[in-house]
Parts: structure tokens; sequence; C-alpha cells
């Protein structure tokens, strides 16, 4: 039997070889003048003999043989390809030079013919392909004998040979079953006949002079002999990799950021080492007759990395308020870090994988299925995200006349925070191809950079989650999408709330079982998944249950609604007593909720074949994202009233504040750093806990310190500039240095006289105070029952000056 992969890669080549006989009886010689000279000799060291290389060996005679039977057997088809118009002149001429050198074992043939894919060892155990050696193939050089000019180069390109239609693989398959050595594992034909499969992966080496289409064509019809198919993907030449109008607008823009925030930051330094009194007093009298001079300086401290810093670092709760609200932190930490390694497990390239059999052996364990089964802390960002909005609602526009202008401010103020970081990642994310290049990148360009480039206006409008996966613009960006596209939508509950409650959780239930009855229907009509199972064989069932039920918003409807009326219902009823045997059952029942949806997906994974249709898979795709948000509630309404223990002594850890605030550039930034590792990948790599475990904290590390870099050169400027315009202070009389600085020191001790009039920022979605304050008419004031103390608006503002500084966006 021949091997596919001598059809597909050095078949092709060589075949062309049987002109070259006639050619070189002829006397024509096309090689490099300057290599295997036929007087060149070599002396060895050790006698110092001489051996005369046009004496062929052993091994050379072997090869000459092999060379033989080739050109026997490829005669044929060199006869159509030599007269075929379908193939330039120049790839022709070039595939005949190669066949020559490669025959005389001149170094540049020699290294093409290297570079190229061989037959994959382990194929029966899934190694799908062999990533052959990209650059060695780029540094091909071959010269004109006449003026030893350049007359091409190598080219790589990936070919995919895909045996679906073979009727040779379901025989080999029945013999291996035949002695067991199939039985209990999943058939390899439900992959290969699957529409997303394009094949076994292979390399190939080809002169830079024959096109995409040249090869291609050479291929397909050496293909069909072997009842194969073949796609010929990334095809790329050295000299071809250039930077375009957006990549060099992107630098330009990084470069400006690093220039304004590090002048601040020397700005900040030098007036921190070299303040005295003469010059406070200076600054001060300039402060107080120039406003812009006052703002400037105001603006430059808050783009500075060294007053920064010390705002990420800040940990120290400022109020009551803040203290019980601390394990929101811990929950978006943790969250943020389950997705990280989720990612880091489901982010590879199958082709690029050695022995694909182990990952199914893997999908065996529960603690692959806590991994893969990463979605339902996607429900804890959106409960998350719910509950302090409809906390701070109800907090800070209990009174408020100018209702249906404020919203819409925040909504504009929430925009500006989440869509700013994610385009800037964006445009780092098409920077990418710069940095390096690859076997793997060479073919997964078209697949994420080119959507980027066509669909980045998506992500600026919310709408990359309503297309295709493969369509999208960094395909976790979806999250971000559905947060913004619920929260604008839903915010009206909890506004309905401050006058009607009853009202408010009507419409929080109406829609919720709205959205359950169209899930059900969907999930029904169409055969989906009930979550995203990975390791089924029906791979457009698992990318059709994500495109049209994960990434909609209205999957998530009830998750976000769980989080609204629990935020209200801890503002309005934050000491309800509870018996000591309810509150057991009420954690018996959380546990046992997000255990089930955390777990039940291991009876999918595991098998080969799941019936999609039957009651509990239904009864699942229904209702586990509304059952996971229900467990978390408990676990936030527990820490919240003082009933969670070491639960809340985990979560409140002042060690995760800072990491909590950092958890949206985490997210922002990983995928990116998981995709330029695969892409940058040159050799097959193996896929067990130990490799990926190594590689999720190296990930986890380098996401969190690109999430620092995210929050010096973006998130906090842009929270400056943001509080500047939109939250008023660019209008209002600012203040001295000086009194800044004593305001900030005595801070905390002014806040606990009045322990539920400030909030930390990093726990407010919205700084609405700020913004009412700026724009309620100056001869009235909005007064707000806030616990024991009542205070108007602007009193809370006054003793909020510094809240703004720190931000978290999920």
């Amino acid at each position: 039997m021949r091997r596919p992969w001598i059809s597909l890669t050095a078949l092709v080549l060589v075949a062309s070889c049987v002109i070259v006989i006639v050619s070189s009886e002829d006397g024509s010689d096309y090689s490099d003048s300057t290599t295997h000279s036929k007087e060149q000799e070599t002396t060895t060291n050790k006698d110092s003999t001489t051996v005369d290389s046009n004496v062929p060996g052993p091994m050379e005679i072997m090869m000459n043989e092999m060379f033989d039977e080739f050109y026997r057997r490829a005669l044929p088809s060199v006869t159509q390809f030599g007269f075929d118009p379908n193939i330039s002149t120049d790839c022709s001429a070039a595939l005949v030079k190669f066949a020559l050198g490669l025959r005389k074992m001149e170094p540049w043939a020699m290294q093409m013919f290297d570079a190229s894919g061989k037959l994959a060892p382990g194929l029966i155990r899934g190694t799908l392909g062999d990533l052959g050696n990209f650059h060695e193939c780029l540094e091909v050089v071959a010269r004109k004998r006449i003026d030893d000019s350049l007359d091409f180069t190598g080219r790589f390109c990936t070919v995919y040979v895909n045996m679906a239609n073979n009727t040779l693989v379901p025989k080999v398959l029945d013999r291996f079953q035949a002695v067991g050595m199939l039985i209990g594992r999943r058939d390899p034909l439900n992959y290969v006949g699957n529409s997303m499969f394009k094949g076994m992966r292979n390399s190939i080496c080809i002169p830079s002079v024959c096109s995409k289409e040249d090869i291609s064509y050479i291929a397909t019809i050496m293909a069909k002999k072997i009842e194969a198919t073949v796609t010929i993907r990334g095809c790329t030449a050295k000299g071809e990799k250039t930077s375009n109008s957006t990549q060099r607008a992107v630098i330009k823009l990084i470069s400006i950021l690093f220039l304004i925030v590090g002048s601040a930051t020397v700005f900040d330094v030098v007036c921190r080492f070299t303040r005295n009194p003469k010059q406070d007093d200076a600054v001060s009298k300039l402060e107080k007759n120039s406003d812009i001079f006052a703002k400037l300086i105001e603006i430059l401290l808050g783009m500075s990395i060294v007053t920064n810093t010390e705002k990420l670092l800040h940990t120290e709760p400022r109020n009551i308020s803040d203290q019980k609200l601390m394990f929101i932190h811990g929950m978006r930490f943790f969250s943020s870090a389950w997705v990280i390694l989720g990612h880091t497990y489901l982010i590879a390239d199958p082709t690029g994988t050695t022995s694909l059999s182990n990952v199914i052996s893997l999908v065996d364990s529960v603690f692959t299925t806590v991994i893969a089964n990463a979605f339902p802390s996607v429900e804890t960002f959106l409960f998350v995200s719910a509950f302090l909005m409809s906390y701070n609602v109800q907090r800070s526009l209990q009174n408020c006349k100018n209702m249906w202008f404020i919203v819409p401010l925040i909504l504009l103020r929430r925009y500006i925070r989440l869509t700013v970081p994610a385009m800037l990642i964006v445009g780092i994310w098409l920077l990418v191809p710069l940095l390096g290049d690859g076997a793997i990148m060479n073919d997964y360009k078209a697949r994420f950079l080119e959507s980027c480039e066509k669909n980045w206006w998506r992500v600026l409008l919310h709408t990359n989650n309503f297309v295709p996966f493969f369509d999208m613009c960094l395909g976790h960006l979806w999250y971000i999408d559905i947060d913004y596209q619920l929260y604008g939508l839903l915010i009206i509950i909890p506004i309905i709330m401050l006058r009607s409650p009853k009202h408010g959780v009507l419409i929080a239930v109406i829609s919720t079982i709205s959205t359950i009855l169209y899930i059900a229907y969907t999930t029904v009509s169409l055969g989906l998944q009930p979550t995203v199972v990975f390791t089924s064989t029906n791979i457009d069932s698992t990318v059709n249950t994500t495109n049209l039920v994960q990434f909609r918003p209205w999957a998530h409807v009830g998750s976000f609604n769980v989080g609204i009326v629990l935020g209200y219902l801890i503002y309005k009823q934050p000491k309800i007593r509870m018996q000591k045997l309810t509150v057991i059952v009420c954690w018996m029942v959380a546990a046992c909720l997000n255990l089930t949806v955390l777990l039940k997906p291991h009876d999918w994974f595991s098998v080969d074949y799941v019936d999609f249709s039957s009651a509990e898979c239904i009864l699942y795709a229904v209702f586990h994202r509304l059952a996971w948000s229900l467990g978390v509630a408990w676990v936030a309404f527990a820490c919240a009233t003082g009933r969670a223990g070491v639960a809340n002594d985990i979560l409140s850890w002042r060690a995760l504040v800072p990491l909590s605030r950092l958890s949206y550039g985490a997210f922002l930034s990983h995928v990116v750093i998981l995709l330029t590792q695969l892409m940058m990948q040159e050799e097959r790599i193996a896929y067990n806990h130990l490799t990926k475990m190594m590689n999720y904290f190296a990930v986890t590390m380098a996401s969190f310190l690109c999430a620092y870099i995210l929050y010096l050169f973006c998130e906090a400027p842009l929270a400056v500039i943001e509080r500047m315009i939109l939250g008023g202070d660019l209008f209002k009389k600012p203040r001295s240095r000086l009194r800044r600085e004593q305001h900030f020191a005595g801070l905390n001790s002014r806040s606990m006289k009045h322990p539920d009039t400030t909030m930390d920022d990093d726990l407010r979605v919205e700084s609405t105070n700020r913004t009412i304050s700026s724009l309620a008419p100056p001869t009235r004031s909005i007064a707000r029952n806030d616990g024991p103390t009542a205070v108007t608006t602007n009193e809370a503002v006054a003793g909020t000056t510094f809240q703004t500084r720190n931000h978290s966006y999920l």
C-alpha cells in the first residue's frame, strides 16, 4: 500500500524528476554552481586521505534506486502536469530544478525536502499532523547558474488531507476492532465525516514561484488517486510579511499612550522628591488663580504609574458597606481564574497535538469536567454585574428627579469603561503577526486575525455575539457584549423597583420564564446540546449550541434577574432573621444546585453517543444557568448578612482586592496570550494535565501582568478623563493639591461618620453620586436616607471625592 504522505508531499515534487533525467543526459544543469562541484574533493583531518566525492556509497546507491522507482511510477503524472496549462511555467521549471537538486543532494534542495512534513507517527492514537519546519523552509535560497542571482526561495504551505471517502480506512478500523483495540473507544469515522473536520494536517515546502493555486491543483489531482480530498491553506514566503495601515495606527496610538503616561509619571516622581514648603505655596497660589492649571495637575497625577499603582494596591475598606460586600472581589477573581483555566485546556490545535486519544482519556475524570464545564463562571460574572447595578440604583437614585436623564449617562459611562479597553486589546491582537510567525499562525491568520480586520466594528457596537463563532473578532468578547446588552435592557427593572418593588419583581419573573421557554423551544426544535459538549463527535451540533444559545443574551436573562432581585433585597432588607436550620438547609440546597450544574455534563463528556432529546438533557439545558445563579445568590446573601463564615473570610481576603480590580483586564488579555502562544507553536506538543497545568499558571501570571499594564495605560487614565467629563468634575472648582492630600489622609475617619454614604468604587459599576450631584440644579439638594443618618447627595459626594480612583468593570 502506498503511503498518503508520499503522494501529497514528496511524490508530487519528485515525480517531475523524470524530465530531469532527460535534461541531465543532455548536459543541462540547473543547480547552484557553488555547491557539489564535480571537481570538489574532501580531505579528512584524521589521516589526510582524499575521498573522491564522485564515488557513490551504499546509502547513495540505495537513494538513487528509490528515486528511479519513484520516477517510473510517477511518469504518467509527470507527463500530464508537464503539458497542463493550469500550472505556471515558472513553477514547472522550479519543480524540475528542485528535483535535480534533490537528486544531487544540494543543500538548498535537501533543506526544502527536510522542512516538509512527513507521515505523523502515532496516527492510530490520534496524531493528525506534522507541522514541518516553517523557518527552515523560509530560509531556503536557490540561485541561478548563469549569474548567481536569486532564482527562488522557499514557500511554506499547510495541506489538509481528508480521507473520509477512502474505502481503505473503514477496513483498517474493522481490523483493529476485530482484535479488540478499539473496543470502548469512540469511532474515528464520526469525526472524519464531520464538516468541521478538515483532515490530517501536513506541511509542504515549495518554490516561492509556485502559487497556492499551482500546488492546490497538483495536490488535488494526486489526491483523487487515493480517494482523498486536499485543502491548501496559509502559504507564506519570506519577505511577504509587511505592516498595514491599521497596524501602524495602533503602534502610533500605543506610543502616544506610553509617552503621556511616562511623562505624567516623571512629573509625579519629580514632585514627590523635590517637594518643599515654598513650592507648595507657589503651587497652591497657581491652583487658586487658574482652574485650568489645577485640572491639568489632577489629570497628570491621575495618569501617573506611581499614583495609580498606589490606588490599585489600596485594600482598606472605607466603611461598613464596603466591608460587607468585600466578597465580590473573591467571586470576581476566582471566576476569572476559572475562565483562564478552561481556555487553557480548550484552546489547542488538534493537528498540533500528539495522541488525541489521550484527550478522550482525560475527559473520563471528574477533574477534567470541572475544567471543561467552565461556562457557569460567566453566570457568576453576570450575577455580580446585575447585583451591583441593582444595589447602586437603589442606593443612589432613590430620590432622583432627573431619572431619565441620568440613566443614559450611566449607560454611556459603562459603555466607555467596557469598550475602550476591549478595543485596545483588539488593536494589540492585530499586531501579533508582526511579533513572529510559525506553521500554525500561517494557517490561523484567516480564522482569527482576518475576522478582526473585518468585524472589529462589532466589538465597538457590542454585536460581536450575533455572528458565528469563527467570524467573531476575538471570540471570548461575546461576554462583554452580553453584559452590556443585558445591562442596558434590564436596568429598567431596578428603576421600577424604586417606585414599585412588586412590579419590578413581576417583570423579572416574566422575562425569566419567557427566556426559559424560548431556550426549551430552540433546544428541542434544533436538536441542540444541553450545554457546550466539546467532546461530542457531532462538532456541528456543538458549534450550533454555542452560536444559537450560549452566545445569545436571552439565555442569561435568568442569571441577571437573580442578581437584580438580590441587590434590591440586600439593600432594603440587610438584616433578615433566619433560623440556623433554615441557613443549613439553604447551604445544602445551594451546594446541590451548583454541584449538579457543574458535574452533570460528565455523563455527556465521557461517552460517545448521547441522546440530547432526553428529558434530563432538556431540563439541564433550560434550567442550569438559572440554577447556578441561584446557588451563587445564596453565597452572596450569606456573605453580605454574616452567615458565610470561612467562605466569606476567603472571598473577602484583602489580597484578592487588587487581583479583582485587574480581573477584567486579565479576561481580555488571556485569550490573546493563549492564541499567540498557539500560533507561535512550531512542533507537536503532548496533551496531559501536567503540561496544561504548568501552562495555566504561566498564562495566569502573564494575563494579570498584562492586565496591570492595561490598567496603568488605559483603564486608570480613562477613568480620570471620564470622571472629569461625565462625572462633572470638569465643571467644578478644583480642590488645591494640598487640600486634596489632606482630604485623602482623613478620608477614612470622615467616611465612618456616615457608614452607608460611601462605597468602594471597585464594588460600584457606576459612580452615580458624582454624576447626579454635577447635573442637579444648584438651588436644590437631593435628600437620601441611607441607614441611620440622612444626608444630601451633595454631602455624600463631598465625602466620596476619592471613591472613583479605583475601577473594576466586570
